[in-house]
């Protein structure tokens, strides 16, 4: 309901422009009042009427990368993808460019054409973004070359972003998907401490948070340090209580504390599994 009365606010300050033509400023500002509310697909229609009607405007950068952000959000890749190239090709000094290119890219991950992503993020990266769309390219460049079972190579794209972008959100992303690698591989058992801690420090979301605690308590109870792997699942039980790895972190730390000897906070914990 309240979209709607939106819509009609909108559509409402677009007629009143309707005796005259809207100047591109005040067309591209109408757009970009009915994008940023969310409504994409009205917000479509006035971004192409702003390059139709006004191919010499300062703003047609803008006007096309969030032309190309409301045909995503409304679910046509074919559209996005379109503009998202016009921006990169026909406006390469653009404060734009590195964000089209990267949106561009991300159409494919989501597609699952993880060799197609490779190379777009690749063409990235080298094209020197700044930092934060660098890091995030170099995080999904590492997700696609994984995907694709290329490790060496993804090891080297996540370590990029872990070393050389450690404040970016997508750091503690890195981290646990880096520590999967050498899970997989077997091992890196110090390696993969550092990078659950590291991840744990800095979590870039609750869920990071949470399994990053759930795998350094899983790992210390592999290696059979009972009363540590307990300390990381009560950390992880008291934090993020409403995260799905807390159910089973229940049971899993009864027996860390039973094995550790701690035979009454075992039984405290199996309890609260059992209710």
């Amino acid at each position: 309901a309240m979209k709607r009365w939106m819509a009609f606010l909108l559509l409402s300050a677009g007629f009143a422009f309707s005796s005259r033509a809207m100047t591109a400023d005040e067309q591209m500002q109408f757009a970009d009042g009915v994008f940023l509310r969310g409504l994409y697909d009205m917000a479509i229609p006035e971004y192409l009427n702003l390059i139709r009607d006004h191919p010499g405007s300062g703003q047609l950068d803008a006007a096309m990368f969030r032309l190309g952000e409301s045909y995503r959000h409304t679910g046509n890749k074919s559209g996005a993808d379109r503009f998202y190239q016009r921006v990169v090709k026909e406006f390469p000094g653009s404060p734009f460019r590195f964000r089209a290119e990267f949106r561009r890219a991300e159409l494919f991950v989501t597609g699952g054409q993880y060799l197609e992503a490779v190379s777009l993020f690749q063409t990235l990266v080298s094209a020197g973004p700044p930092a934060d769309i660098l890091a995030s390219a170099q995080y999904y460049l590492g997700y696609c070359l994984d995907k694709l079972r290329l490790q060496v190579e993804a090891e080297k794209a996540f370590l990029s972003v872990i070393q050389d972008h450690p404040e970016s959100p997508f750091a503690s992303y890195a981290c646990l998907a880096l520590a999967e690698i050498y899970h997989r591989a077997g091992g890196r058992e110090a390696a993969l401490r550092d990078l659950y801690e590291q991840a744990s420090e800095k979590p870039t979301t609750p869920r990071v948070g949470a399994e990053a605690l759930y795998q350094q308590a899983e790992l210390a109870f592999r290696e059979r340090d009972y009363a540590r792997s307990a300390q990381f699942y009560e950390q992880l039980i008291s934090r993020y209580t409403d995260d799905y790895r807390v159910q089973e972190a229940l049971l899993r730390a009864a027996w860390s504390y039973h094995n550790a000897g701690h035979f009454a906070d075992a039984l405290e914990l199996a309890e609260s599994k059992l209710k």
